[in-house]
């Protein structure tokens, strides 16, 4: 969908490339909306997102790391035992065979001995990856809580441009899926008019919905988009080449 004005700028919406007349038989029947209640709708859910820490890190695929203590004395444990099995493989073999114990005998506890300990070692590895892996996971935690943290003061009466340069720097990209009943006005377009007295003639049919301005549904949107490694809202729109963390805000339900 692209948008169309007014030449003096007013009644903005969004409709189908596909919906001109010269379509003919292949024209989109899809409606217009209201480029101002698609803008609020995705302002509002994007804003939303960025000033909420836990809606932040559900959208992104993140939860808060439970404490790792139990894991430090799960590697302190497995370290005990690969020390008391690489002992065991030196000093103990080595008397075996110093008592003439049978060398075919020793040499099958030596093949067990190597494999229990290549199994610990192997635990031991998956068990510092993974710790590695909570560490990375609970710093990407810590810095996305920053970053809504900042939000919540740059964005708290955020102008035209920093809207702008926050959707941009997001990489926002919102699809309109389908419309649906306006709630304010009923899919009337119109609301009861006001009576303060007006020169407006609508005052007598109502005034314009301010949901739906006017075109009686209101458009169900999805938003997609990409959160970069940052800690502070940048001051400019250049998103160019950015790379991030997918989000996905649906609000079609």
């Amino acid at each position: 969908m692209h948008g169309i004005a007014k030449p003096d700028g007013s009644n903005r919406v969004y409709q189908c490339s596909q919906s001109t007349a010269d379509r003919g038989d292949a024209r989109c029947d899809c409606p217009r909306v209201s480029a101002t209640a698609v803008e609020e709708a995705v302002w509002g859910a994007v804003h939303e997102m960025l000033i909420e820490p836990g809606r932040l890190l559900r959208l992104v695929g993140l939860v808060a790391v439970d404490d790792t203590s139990d894991n430090e004395q799960d590697l302190r444990a497995l370290d005990r035992k690969i020390r008391r099995l690489e002992g065991a493989l030196g000093t103990n073999i080595a008397q075996l065979l110093a008592q003439g114990m049978d060398a075919v005998v020793v040499g099958r506890a030596v093949q067990e001995l190597e494999l229990d300990l290549s199994k610990l070692r192997e635990h031991r590895e998956r068990i510092v990856d993974w710790k590695a892996s909570r560490q990375d996971r609970s710093h990407r935690v810590d810095r996305l809580r920053r970053l809504a943290s900042s939000a919540r003061v740059a964005l708290a009466e955020p102008s035209e441009e920093l809207r702008t340069a926050t959707l941009a720097v997001l990489d926002v990209r919102a699809r309109i899926v389908g419309t649906q009943e306006c709630p304010t006005c009923a899919g009337r377009g119109l609301i009861p008019a006001s009576l303060q007295p007006s020169s407006n003639s609508r005052r007598h049919t109502g005034d314009i919905c301010p949901t739906c301005k006017r075109y009686r549904t209101i458009p169900l949107v999805a938003i997609e988009g990409l959160l970069p490694d940052i800690e502070t809202l940048p001051e400019t729109p250049d998103a160019a080449g950015q790379r991030g963390t997918p989000f996905t805000i649906d609000l079609t339900a």
